[in-house]
């Protein structure tokens, strides 16, 4: 009898292969086929499965001359056991010797792993899991017989106007004072729990929709659109907002105004006075002297009207330039006086041919070059313009408290 022993040590629901080659030494083909062999002993506490755990190809075969042929075999147990098949090979013709058989033995144990750590895991997770749920409850028990104190409100709340705080939850939308209320008297319709208006528009027409059902619900919302439509138009009359912009717009245009009237008292303490002279060139005419905004906010108005009027005196002198070929130069001055009353004179050039780009150009310059003087100059400005803007913050400050105190 010759035999081969194929052993299979595997766990519970593992899959395990194990490989058996024959090759074909001789000429002639050789056919094969498979059939199962009675048990060898009966010594051993064998399990038997439905189907088996073992598992190969059992159809028959031929081995051509030369050829080499593998069979693979499985081992693959559902359960924990030993398990034993004997397996027959018969041949035509016949390789064993006469009255001897070709057996294969499949021999396979099927353990089942230690899960010990696995029920260990298990088991501290669901302790684990315990524990929480107890402290869980304990913390909802005293969160329930606990009332929180609702926090203060911020101190700097009161600081805010209320068109301020409209203008703030609602963009886009303007603030008037009676339609405010009118939304005021709304929600407190609505919202019967005490609490107060936010002035939220958005907050307002949620609660409409929740609180309210039928007609009255439509019938608020009628109320809300009419006083929402007003409030996307400008409100002509005079608020808090308004006031406070034109105060400190004002006391921004005499902080100006008193900026240039040191620049010039000490232009003319340290003796640095302007020779004006106009640039004749190509370019477009540009004003002697510019323009200074309108609304002075100053008692000296007059008094700089006349020192305007002198000084547009004293700059009627032009040069003149000269110019290729023939040309026709017309001067047209003319006079336009702002609230300042100052004078402009401008001089139109109107020629056929180009203007010789060769001529020479005047610019303007000052009469006392000394450096020491201009240094001095620009460090006395400097200190005078620090203490006017120091002292017109103060009063816009001022200002702002006054009005929202008198609010």
């Amino acid at each position: 009898m010759f035999s081969w022993r194929i052993l299979f040590t595997e766990d519970v629901e593992t899959k395990a292969s194990r490989t058996l080659r024959f090759e074909n030494l001789g000429t002639v083909k050789i056919c094969y086929s498979w059939h199962r062999a009675p048990l060898a002993t009966t010594m051993l506490p064998l399990t038997n499965l439905a189907g088996g755990p073992f598992f190969f190809n059992k159809n028959d075969g031929i081995f051509l001359p030369g050829q080499i042929i593998t069979f693979p075999f499985w081992f693959h147990s559902r359960g924990p056991g030993i398990f034993l098949e004997t397996w027959e090979l018969r041949t035509v013709p016949h390789l064993a010797e006469e009255g001897q058989t070709l057996l294969v033995y499949l021999w396979g144990s099927a353990t089942t792993p230690d899960r010990t750590q696995e029920w260990k895991d298990v088991s501290d997770y669901l302790e684990e899991r315990v524990k929480e749920a107890a402290v869980q409850k304990v913390v909802d028990e005293m969160v329930a017989r606990t009332r929180p104190a609702p926090p203060p409100e911020p101190t700097y709340r009161s600081l805010f106007l209320e068109e301020e705080l409209f203008l703030h939850s609602n963009p886009g939308y303007f603030y008037h004072p009676s339609v405010v209320d009118a939304l005021r008297t709304l929600h407190d319709q609505v919202v019967t729990d005490g609490r107060r208006w936010n002035l939220d528009l958005k907050g307002l027409r949620e609660h409409v929709l929740k609180r309210v059902s039928g007609d009255k619900q439509q019938e608020c919302l009628d109320v809300f659109g009419r006083n929402v439509a007003v409030l996307m138009t400008p409100c002509y009359m005079a608020t808090v907002v308004s006031q406070k912009s034109r105060t400190v717009y004002s006391l921004l245009c005499g902080l100006a105004n008193s900026v240039e009237d040191e620049g010039e008292a000490l232009k003319a303490q340290f003796g640095l006075m302007n020779s004006d002279r106009s640039c004749y060139s190509s370019a477009p005419p540009v004003p002697d002297r510019p323009d200074r905004s309108a609304g002075r906010l100053s008692d000296k108005m007059d008094t700089r009207k006349t020192s305007a009027q002198d000084r547009s005196k004293s700059r009627t002198k032009k040069d003149k330039m000269e110019v290729r070929g023939k040309q026709q130069i017309g001067v047209k001055l003319s006079q336009d006086g702002n609230s300042k009353g100052s004078s402009k004179m401008r001089l139109i050039v109107s020629s056929s041919l180009a203007v010789d780009e060769t001529a020479p150009k005047w610019s303007t310059r000052d009469t006392n070059d000394d450096p020491q003087k201009n240094i001095l100059y620009r460090e006395a400005l400097f200190v005078k313009v620090y203490e006017r803007v120091a002292y017109t913050m103060g009063q816009i400050c001022v200002a702002i408290e006054s009005i929202n105190r008198v609010e």
